[in-house]
């Protein structure tokens, strides 16, 4: 989380090939089994993914929009530079849910997309900027206000994958704990973009060989 800019061997920036373009190719390869499963099931939307987001991608200094044209943000510079792409990496985790959900959900298959909350775990050990040290520190004194649990953290998506309230609103982001969030509704609704991020992704794995 919030690493310092580094590519990885098929050319992407860590963040955005670890948080968006690996589960992506995941869903993507496993679409044959999850859609044979939801025809053979017996309840409707037995199948459901889960993309783990986060509210970074909500808040500042998080890019407004997805930068699908320079996805390493190479050019972004500054104190906040790890934690603008991964914010920017999480943006596109919550478009990808969307978009599973507009293929998918006549097939009996659900996506979501959450905000598990500020945990109270190691993610942030690779960081290094200041404010990174400083979050780090916080979590680990237990001095943010609404800090969660692992268990307490692990709740909303538990609810994506189970509630049959979540189903209602399959291609949306949920923010603890199974509250519907709207405010990425600006990205969402966009279907253009929804579907931009899908085609883009698909060439990204395609160039690097998947």
């Amino acid at each position: 989380m919030a690493v310092p800019y580094k590519l990885t061997a098929d050319g992407f920036e860590t963040q955005w090939q670890t948080n968006h373009l690996a589960p992506f190719l995941l869903v993507k390869n496993l679409l044959p089994i999850l859609e044979s499963t939801a025809a053979s099931s017996s309840s409707e939307h037995r199948v459901r993914i889960i993309n783990v987001s986060s509210d970074a991608a909500l808040l500042p200094p998080s890019p407004k929009q997805l930068d699908l044209a320079r996805p390493n943000l190479e050019y972004v510079t500054g104190a906040m530079n790890e934690w603008k792409r991964y914010s920017h990496s999480k943006i596109a985790s919550i478009i990808h849910a969307r978009a599973l959900h507009k293929r998918l959900r006549t097939k009996g298959i659900s996506a979501y997309s959450v905000h598990p909350g500020i945990v109270a775990t190691n993610l942030q050990a690779a960081a290094t900027g200041l404010f990174s040290i400083f979050v780090r520190h916080m979590i680990r004194w237990g001095l943010l206000p609404g800090m969660l649990s692992v268990v307490d953290g692990a709740t909303s998506t538990l609810f994506c994958a189970t509630s049959e309230k979540a189903v209602v609103n399959s291609g949306s982001y949920f923010a603890p704990f199974g509250k519907l969030d709207k405010r990425p509704d600006r990205w969402n609704e966009d279907e253009g973009l929804v579907e931009k991020l899908w085609v883009e992704s698909e060439r990204m794995v395609k160039r690097a060989g998947f």
